[in-house]
């Protein structure tokens, strides 16, 4: 189940059912996002990309997927206002139920 076949998509239901939710949501992500999602689903993950490397998007389909398949909330920190922004701005784009939080 680990090694991935020739489309670069585990065999499991939930993956499928993933690759449908990308269809449905217009959402096109780059291949090593795809990846990094679908490893996330199944596994802890601490993902590590420069700047400007699509790691919010990575959280918002991964925020998506498990809130449709658990319910429940997604708790997501950031050591700045302005990502913390950033991070707003981005799951309210896209649809997704968010608060902020921050200091001062």
């Amino acid at each position: 189940m680990n090694k991935l076949d020739k489309s670069g998509i585990y065999g499991s239901t939930e993956n499928k059912n993933l690759n449908n939710f990308f269809k449905k949501s217009n959402i096109k992500p780059r291949l090593y996002q795809t990846a990094i999602v679908k490893t996330a689903i199944h596994y802890n993950t601490l993902v590590v990309l420069p700047t400007g490397m699509g790691k919010t998007l990575i959280a918002v389909l991964l925020s998506s997927y498990r809130l449709a398949k658990y319910g429940g909330k997604i708790l997501i920190m950031a050591p700045t206002k302005p990502l913390v922004n950033q991070h707003f701005d981005t799951f309210k784009k896209f649809e997704l139920n968010a608060h902020s939080l921050t200091g001062k």
